[in-house]
This record gives C-alpha cells, sequence and structure tokens, in this order.
C-alpha cells in the first residue's frame, strides 16, 4: 500500500445503523428480536438486553442490561453500596434503578459508545461485545450480592 486511500472500504469508517447492528447479530449467531424501530432484543448470559442505535447529531450504540430480578426497596442502601463500588471499580457500564408501584427496584446497566464519526467494521463489533460482556459482568456481580 502506497496510501492510506488504498485501504479496502470496510476498513474507512462509516456511519452506524440498525441495519449493520442487524447484520452482526445474524453473523453471531444472536437470537434477537425487534425492539422498536432502532433496537434489538435478546438474552446473553441469563439476562435480557436491548441493543440500540441512536443516530442524529450525535450517533451512540447503547447496550441495556436488565438485572433478572426486581430487589426489595428495602436493600436500596445496599445497592447504593454495590454501585457506587462498582463505579468506582469499572469505567462500564454505568448502574442505574427505579422502583415500581410495588416498591421494588428495577436494575439496569448501561454502556453507550458514541460513534459520531461513524465505524469500522471490527470497531461495531468490539463495541457491542464489550457492552454485552462488561454489563454481563456487573449483572452477574449483582446476582453475586442480591441473589437471583
Amino acid at each position: 500500500m502506497s496510501s492510506p486511500a488504498d485501504l479496502p472500504a470496510s476498513d474507512w469508517p462509516y456511519p452506524i445503523s440498525i441495519e449493520r447492528l442487524r447484520a452482526h447479530a445474524r453473523a453471531q449467531g444472536f437470537a434477537v428480536t425487534p425492539a422498536g424501530t432502532n433496537g434489538l432484543r435478546g438474552v446473553w448470559g441469563a439476562y435480557p438486553f436491548d441493543i440500540a442505535i441512536r443516530v442524529g447529531d450525535v450517533s451512540v450504540l447503547q447496550v441495556r442490561g436488565s438485572y433478572a430480578d426486581p430487589i426489595p426497596a428495602t436493600r436500596e442502601a445496599d445497592l447504593v453500596g454495590f454501585a457506587n463500588d462498582w463505579h468506582r471499580e469499572h469505567i462500564w457500564p454505568t448502574v442505574f434503578w427505579s422502583s415500581d408501584a410495588q416498591d421494588r427496584l428495577a436494575v439496569r446497566t448501561l454502556f453507550v459508545a458514541d460513534f459520531s464519526g461513524g465505524a469500522t467494521d471490527d470497531q461495531f463489533a468490539e463495541a457491542v461485545t464489550l457492552g454485552l460482556a462488561t454489563s454481563g459482568q456487573c449483572l452477574r456481580a449483582l446476582t453475586s450480592a442480591f441473589g437471583s
């Protein structure tokens, strides 16, 4: 190669899209279903996940994991401690929760990667893998701490 322009087209970053996400999921053999117009839903490592593409002025990949069972609100202080420890020791994912009508806490994880400048196929695949792997690690740690 004599210049960067000699690289194959797939080695250049190009915009992310739901079509790329679907193609990646098929290539990896992921069993997914549509989740809205820009997302996919599936189960990885026994935990439900949503993977979505948000395209606009800022284009991002979002990987959201859900903890299997709600945690009683009486254990929120324990959950705060877990989240503080997690965020102190790990970059990804973010751990957050919301309460429901039965005074239980639904815990979720969020991994976001900014691809406003586009991504090569390898970069995109690595981000999806990183989002699933780090979120799965966090959800397994939650299971160890809170049971399931």
